[in-house]
């Protein structure tokens, strides 16, 4: 659960997100909109559906903090709503206000690519995979990037990297972010690194059996 110092600061963010939306079609306030789909998020959901059933079972708690007069935005609302943001727009303001309310990235920062439930369509030519960044100590997500492929994810890691503040902090990636041109990145950033080798990288292993 947010303590409170958390969901005003949160809702707060909500409220600088820019809305798009025609003044006579809104029934439910920008900053409900936001504030209820970053929880959902957070809690696990993924698709518009989902974020609007977490309104609904979390309503009594919403209401703590939000003006629910018209209840909870429908998963066509959230849809509309976030159909009309740039979505670098927002990962960028999103990622900003992080910052703002975490300082530094201290620790293990933990890069890690996953493809989103559901997400293969028909007429996609293939499922959606994001590639995120999480603070262990700060326990939250700092950002992430959409790739089409999986193995995008080796051109996705260094941008997202590049507008993350991690000085000092140790960045860990499996095997696919072993790659010398995401450990430049990541010293260019000041920071440390623990990457996965696997034995079909021969180079990388016959180096390692030398140095230990």
């Amino acid at each position: 659960m947010l303590n409170m110092k958390l969901k005003n600061k949160l809702f707060i963010f909500a409220q600088t997100i820019p809305d798009f939306r025609l003044n006579r079609k809104k029934l439910h306030p920008s900053e409900n909109i936001v504030f209820i789909t970053i929880l959902a998020v957070i809690c696990g959901a993924e698709t518009w559906e989902e974020i609007e059933d977490y309104g609904i079972v979390k309503r009594e708690f919403l209401e703590t903090i939000l003006d629910l007069e018209n209840g909870i935005p429908s998963h066509d609302t959230f849809n509309r709503f976030f159909s009309l943001l740039k979505p670098s727009f927002f990962e960028e303001h999103f990622v900003s206000w992080i910052k703002s309310i975490s300082n530094h990235y201290k620790g293990v920062v933990a890069i890690d690519g996953k493809t989103v439930r559901g997400s293969k369509q028909s007429g996609l030519k293939s499922a959606i995979h994001l590639v995120s960044a999480f603070s262990t100590e700060n326990e939250i997500f700092l950002g992430q990037i959409k790739t089409e492929e999986k193995s995008n994810e080796i051109t996705a890691i260094p941008e997202l990297l590049k507008v993350l503040d991690l000085e000092n902090a140790i960045i860990t990636i499996d095997a696919m972010g072993c790659q010398t041109d995401i450990a430049e990145v990541i010293i260019e950033q000041k920071a440390d690194y623990i990457l996965a080798v696997k034995e079909n990288q021969k180079n990388y292993i016959k180096i390692l059996k030398v140095l230990f």
